[in-house]
């Protein structure tokens, strides 16, 4: 495939990344298909290949069940996954785009910040629910959040009698050593999120 980022059908697994993650395939009418993956010959272009190289910073067991769910729809394309930690995967990319050896086809990364400056190397791209996207969501028309994360705030009914009804209310006295955090995830921007609450 063409090596700016994001050619052809290859773009694509991005949105069946999105699908597959809600548990709904793909899968049948030849209309959904041509409306979620592109143009007949573009399919048939991809599928001539038979190969795409994807690169992501996510957890490599939950990629897998992604590929899963995209070989369902394309059995004769074959996906190739190179999964680094955030950092070393922007890295990597740099590396090999300033080495004109830049061997990614699709590349999903979480932090919109190292993504930014890359955005001239992807193709232009938009998914077919492009226009339900927050417009503040985006950072490039280039790149396109494939999850949104949002924190919300809950208590116990039982131990707290005046519950917090916005953040800064968790700043008040009578929420010391009551505030806590659940969440599942790592990396860069989740520690200096929760570094940042620390400090202020």
């Amino acid at each position: 495939m063409n090596r700016k980022i994001v050619a052809g059908i290859a773009a694509k697994i991005a949105a069946m990344a999105g699908v597959a993650g809600l548990g709904i395939a793909v899968i049948g009418a030849p209309a959904l298909a041509q409306q979620e993956f592109g143009s007949p010959e573009l399919i048939a272009a991809a599928k001539a290949e038979g190969k795409l190289v994807y690169y992501t910073a996510n957890f490599a067991e939950v990629e897998q069940q992604v590929i899963k769910a995209f070989n369902k729809r394309f059995p004769e394309i074959r996906v190739e996954m190179v999964r680094a930690p955030g950092g070393q995967l922007i890295t990597r990319v740099k590396t090999e785009a300033a080495a004109g050896k830049l061997i990614a086809d699709v590349v999903d990364h979480s932090d919109r910040a190292l993504m930014q400056p890359l955005a001239d190397m992807f193709q232009d791209y938009a998914p077919p629910n492009a226009a339900d996207y927050n417009p503040d969501a985006l950072i490039s028309p280039k790149l396109w959040p494939r999850a949104t994360v949002v924190w919300s705030i809950a208590y116990n009914t039982e131990l707290v009698k005046n519950p917090p009804k916005t953040w800064m209310d968790l700043t008040k006295p009578e929420y010391n050593k009551m505030t806590g955090q659940v969440f599942a995830q790592s990396g860069g921007t989740t520690w200096t999120r929760i570094m940042f609450e620390r400090q202020v």
